[in-house]
């Protein structure tokens, strides 16, 4: 994993490092370490904020995060699995499992080779992405009223895990694309 670099972070890091309780095994025991939102680079270039987490995050899924008030993720669903105007904003990818009660990074800016993408064949120029039927997945599989604006699939992904390049995705709701 990439590195964070910046001077306004009260710890530096791996993008994957996960920040909370000492009840979750996963954590470092030392709690929120940063302010949620705070935005730093990434030694490879990329933005990444940071947020809370929510049940079942995993590294490289898509994730929402509010940006008034919490900054807690919500994992991206399709308009048809109930993904509607509450599922509207902006969207990053999750550098690590962040779960709920921990806080860690989501990548908004730059290229991601870890996203959750699910594609037919390598693709021989930058793709559009879609909410997928697949909660955090993405999908190159055109749905009407499920463009990610902003995400790009630059790669063929292996197994839904794909190169991807971020220029602050966000979601409309009932856009016509």
């Amino acid at each position: 994993m990439a590195k964070l670099v910046g001077h306004v972070l009260a710890v530096v890091g791996d993008t994957s490092a996960i920040d909370g309780p000492t009840t979750v095994a996963s954590a470092n025991g030392l709690g929120q370490r940063n302010p949620v939102g705070a935005q730093t680079f990434d030694d490879a270039g990329n933005l990444v904020v940071y947020v809370a987490g929510v049940a079942s995050v995993a590294a490289g899924d898509w994730v929402f995060y509010n940006q008034v008030g919490t900054f807690t993720m919500v994992r991206v669903q399709n308009d048809a699995a109930g993904g509607g105007p509450s599922q509207a904003g902006q969207v990053g990818v999750a550098m690590a499992a962040v779960i709920a009660s921990c806080w860690g990074w989501v990548a908004i800016f730059g290229n991601v080779t870890v996203a959750n993408v699910a594609t037919v064949g390598a693709p021989t120029a930058s793709v559009a992405l879609y909410r997928s039927g697949t909660t955090a997945r993405l999908s190159t599989s055109a749905v009407a009223k499920d463009s990610v604006f902003g995400a790009y699939l630059v790669g063929a992904s292996v197994s839904n895990v794909g190169p991807v390049a971020l220029n602050y995705p966000f979601v409309m709701d009932n856009n016509t694309l």
